[in-house]
């Protein structure tokens, strides 16, 4: 989940950021790539980890997932990255940042609703995924949950107790995936930060108290009173 949410981040700020000229093409080629069936894929990807002596492994998990989780996560982050002003990148550059740092600092903690949608989503594909773990990892120590559960059941009987007691293990799990992810702190609004960004230091009211004692102490007649951030009044 790591992984491709690192990757797919990169990948939707280039979309989202940099004038590509076929940009909607790129998101047409991610969008049809995540199309295909599992089961298309299977007899490609097991070739090439036999080739590779990733069988039996979890590496050989790892690496398909991450392929696979990555058009979905990106399709989501860019929609979220294209609603986040840019002036606000370009006010951190201004400041020294570079673009990455900009992505860091501040695309990311705005775009955390959405990091935290293609996380959960790539979480919940990789945790309820069954064909290539079950292909991809024949020895006994090496199976995912969900393979794991399923293996119990025997030709002639059903061992009722030991599957309930695994389903609550994995609902255990990934409760407390979930309990985590809700518990992070919500961000505002991206057009709330940006309003709230561009606030002036100072603002300008209107005091009838204030206003007459401005009158008597100024013979020019001038009556705008002036209130900083501070709460210090100047005329």
């Amino acid at each position: 989940t790591v992984f491709s949410l690192l990757v797919a981040s990169l990948a939707a700020y280039a979309i989202a950021r940099l004038n590509l000229k076929n940009r909607q093409l790129i998101l047409t080629c991610i969008v049809a790539s995540s199309m295909f069936p599992l089961v298309t894929l299977l007899v490609p990807i097991f070739e090439t980890m036999r080739t590779f002596g990733l069988l039996n492994s979890y590496t050989a998990l790892v690496l398909p997932y991450i392929v696979l989780n990555l058009p979905v996560c990106t399709l989501v982050l860019v929609s979220f990255f294209q609603s986040i002003p840019k002036d606000l990148e370009n006010a951190a550059m201004i400041d020294g940042c570079t673009r990455m740092g900009a992505l860091v600092r501040v695309v990311v903690p705005l775009a955390a609703p959405g990091v935290f949608t293609a996380g959960i989503l790539a979480f919940v594909n990789s945790w309820d995924e069954f064909l290539l773990a079950l292909s991809l990892n024949a020895s006994a120590t090496m199976r995912t949950l969900p393979v794991g559960i399923t293996l119990y059941q025997g030709e002639f009987t059903f061992p009722w107790p030991i599957i309930s007691a695994a389903l609550v293990v994995a609902i255990a799990c990934a409760t407390t995936c979930w309990w985590l992810l809700r518990a992070a702190p919500a961000s505002e609004p991206v057009a709330v930060r940006a309003r709230d960004a561009q606030v002036s230091p100072v603002s300008v009211v209107h005091d009838p108290e204030l206003e007459a004692e401005a009158e008597t102490s100024d013979p020019t007649g001038s009556t705008d009173v002036v209130v900083d951030v501070s709460g210090r009044v100047r005329r």
